[in-house]
């Protein structure tokens, strides 16, 4: 803890003036301290450090700390449990956000061989490179201008060609959550063939979308469904055959489909490379 010069301050009582200037001087370095502590940009929660609260745009519930570093520790142990994480693993996540998957991960491993998220949101990476990269440098982040008619929509588009700036087959896991839940379908086309370029043989594939049997091949904002329908792309609902054709058509396989409680009316779907 830092101490104060206090004595210093304290016997110029002689003399008004200097007295007067220190008792100044000491104020504002007071104010100094309330200003950075009112303005910090993280949350001390249970040892560790959480993003603020303007960056956790996962869900309102995710402003409580608990609610947050909770969902952290689950997302690495679904990792762990179905994708075979370890701390030799090199795992890609696609919109990482304010940090949460690899929270998780540090709050059980610590570092791993290797993490790479991106995110369209400058804040959120900043933030990841601020609190995770400087400590743990084999987290890296990076923030990409890519169009998304909800979120950025004056960014590059992505089905034009465009490439993420890795290596190919340098990734045993590539995690997305809620990414699908409201792209439309020439996107999903493009991050699949990103993603059988860049998973590594025997890697896999973790991504939540709304998909359903029955319905027709791609909804935008449909009016009979779990969600109220808020604003341009808010969520988009697909038929289950031709959601899985998407990624076929890229040289990947499914190998698991399930619908979970936790994962907010989504559907969870597995992949790999096809044989």
């Amino acid at each position: 803890m830092r101490t104060w010069p206090i004595r210093r301050h304290v016997f110029a009582l002689d003399h008004p003036i200097r007295f007067s200037m220190n008792i100044m001087a000491i104020v504002r370095r007071i104010q100094r301290v309330v200003k950075r502590a009112l303005h910090r940009d993280f949350v001390a929660f249970e040892g560790v450090v959480l993003p603020p609260e303007s960056l956790r745009f996962c869900g309102t519930a995710f402003r409580d700390n608990d609610t947050f570093l909770r969902s952290s520790e689950a997302e690495c142990k679904r990792l762990k449990d179905e994708m075979g994480l370890s701390s030799t693993s090199s795992v890609l996540e696609i919109g990482c956000g304010p940090a949460r998957l690899p929270i998780g991960i540090l709050k059980d491993f610590g570092p791993i061989q290797r993490y790479y998220g991106v995110d369209i949101s400058k804040g959120a990476i900043r933030w990841c490179n601020a609190h995770i990269k400087r400590k743990h440098p084999e987290y890296e982040f990076l923030h990409l201008d890519l169009k998304h008619d909800r979120y950025n929509p004056n960014g590059i588009d992505f089905t034009q060609g465009f490439q993420l700036p890795l290596e190919p087959a340098s990734f045993d896991i590539i995690y997305l959550h809620s990414v699908f839940a409201n792209m439309l379908a020439d996107d999903i086309r493009a991050y699949a063939r990103e993603f059988a370029r860049l998973l590594r043989p025997g890697g896999k594939i973790f991504l939540t979308a709304f998909v359903e049997d029955g319905v027709p091949d791609m909804t935008v904002n449909p009016d009979d469904y779990i969600l109220v329908p808020q604003g341009t792309l808010h969520f988009v609902r697909y038929e289950r055959a031709y959601f899985f054709r998407m990624f076929e058509e890229s040289g990947l396989k499914i190998d698991r489909y399930l619908q979970s409680e936790d994962l907010g009316g989504q559907s969870a779907v597995h992949l790999s490379l096809a044989d």
